[in-house]
């Protein structure tokens, strides 16, 4: 059927705000949708969801074991649910021992790729990881085998999620050859949101007019989420985090990192970052 959409991107993106915005699209009425109630979107490597379509407790697998399992639930998924499914991923695109891609072409109509100056993400999501070092994430950002719940000895209700470095994992969805990838920048979602949503509902083969866009875009906005988060919070918020929608601002890196920070950044992350217009 080829009709699972991935949102991509590297933690703290914009993907969130893009599930939010497309769940306003799709169920499009005047008042904002409930962000603790997302009917649009799924995660893909949610635990429940694995044992929902195995009919069984995937949880007592090893992460190898699960892996291998990835691409073989996601073609069952396509092909047994009904309409478009939209699922968040912060995993690189990725293998498994044998060599099947995680993200399964004969089940992909296309995926949209979220992409963030590097020196924003590490402030982002260094508030979101609860951490005031930001060196730590820093360093986190340039390790090749960084992994998302990965601890062997404590349960999670994810799956494990290999996000690579922040170079490689954009790198990995840049060499994407089996559907069709749309990159967008955090940046333009800010500061042109019309024009950047338009391509999203575009690059989805969605008919909606722009009155349904922007009333999308403006039921989706930053002050809108902050509201709601502050009156009854967000269950994905981590609970180290102090706020899930802390600022969402642009250019916050060279405000609140020192020289010595940015210059690590960008030797770390330089190619990328001019090749996307952030140097």
């Amino acid at each position: 059927m080829k009709s699972i959409v991935w949102l991509a991107s590297y933690p703290k993106s914009g993907n969130t705000w893009l599930r939010i915005f497309l769940e306003n699209l799709f169920f499009a009425t005047d008042e904002p949708c409930d962000i603790n109630n997302l009917r649009s979107s799924f995660m893909s490597c949610s635990l429940d969801l694995f044992d929902h379509e195995c009919g069984w407790d995937v949880s007592l697998l090893s992460h190898d074991e699960i892996d291998r399992l990835r691409p073989e639930i996601y073609t069952y998924i396509d092909s047994q649910w009904e309409n478009v499914k939209y699922f968040k991923t912060h995993c690189a695109y990725s293998f498994t021992g044998s060599g099947e891609a995680f993200f399964p072409d004969e089940a992909t109509k296309a995926a949209i790729y979220l992409i963030r100056n590097p020196l924003d993400v590490c402030i982002s999501y260094a508030h979101h990881r609860g951490y005031s070092d930001y060196d730590r994430i820093i360093a986190e950002m340039a390790d090749a085998a960084s992994c998302l719940c990965s601890d062997t000895d404590q349960p999670f209700w994810q799956a494990r999620q290999k996000i690579l470095s922040w170079s490689l994992n954009v790198e990995s969805w840049l060499s994407v050859e089996g559907f069709p990838v749309l990159f967008l920048r955090y940046e333009d979602m800010k500061n042109n949101p019309y024009e950047a949503f338009s391509r999203v509902a575009a690059h989805l083969g969605v008919n909606k007019s722009e009155l349904e866009i922007r009333q999308a875009i403006k039921n989706s906005s930053f002050e809108e989420l902050q509201k709601q988060e502050s009156l009854n919070s967000f269950k994905e918020k981590p609970s180290r985090s102090k706020k899930f929608f802390r600022s969402g601002q642009n250019g916050m890196g060279y405000a609140m990192l020192s020289r010595s920070q940015v210059a690590s950044i960008i030797a770390n992350h330089g190619q990328i970052m001019a090749q996307f217009g952030y140097l």
